[in-house]
């Protein structure tokens, strides 16, 4: 019987994910995420790996102070360089085996299910009980552990038809 929080809505362009406004609406107002313009959210375009960072980093309100760069492809003077040193120095990104992070890269579905686990894995997460995707085998080795502790927890689940799509890119809605 408690009077729910009210949302605000900036944005005008959310009628074709109508399954994301609440959260898009709720992650606005915390500031975690925005649109790409005033109000406009782009609910289609695909999430770099960068802005993936930016919204994780923000979510735990860790410190950006520290611009360092950290990988190969990153630019001095960037926005996204304390997004990437906080999500480094706290061992939630490893970025990639070249010793790059991916700048401007749309993030796959399995490298975000990795930076959410290693946000998550000290919260009781089980890697046994996993949704057993009829894709499953498709699943980098390095993210199988991840994409398990995640669907066995009910915090990710498939794109349908019993199919992870550990390749695909993630879209910002």
């Amino acid at each position: 019987n408690t009077p729910q929080e009210q949302v605000k809505m900036p944005f005008i362009d959310l009628d074709t994910v109508p399954w994301a406004y609440e959260a898009i609406s709720t992650l606005s107002d915390k500031g975690i995420i925005n649109g790409r313009e005033e109000n406009k959210f782009v609910p289609d375009d695909e999430v770099t790996r960068e802005e993936f960072t930016k919204m994780c980093v923000v979510m735990m309100n860790l410190d950006v102070t520290d611009q360092s760069i950290v990988f190969d492809d990153e630019k001095d003077g960037e926005w996204y360089l304390g997004y990437i040193s906080a999500a480094r120095k706290n061992n939630i990104i490893s970025g990639k085996g070249d010793g790059s992070f991916g700048i401007g890269e749309a993030i796959s579905r399995q490298d975000a299910a990795v930076i959410l686990y290693n946000i998550l894995k000290d919260k009781n997460l089980t890697d046994a009980g996993g949704i057993d995707f009829a894709d499953s085998d498709a699943i980098s080795d390095y993210a199988v552990k991840a994409v398990n502790a995640l669907s066995g927890s009910g915090i990710i689940n498939g794109v349908g038809d019993n199919m992870f799509n550990p390749l695909g890119k993630l879209t910002r809605a």
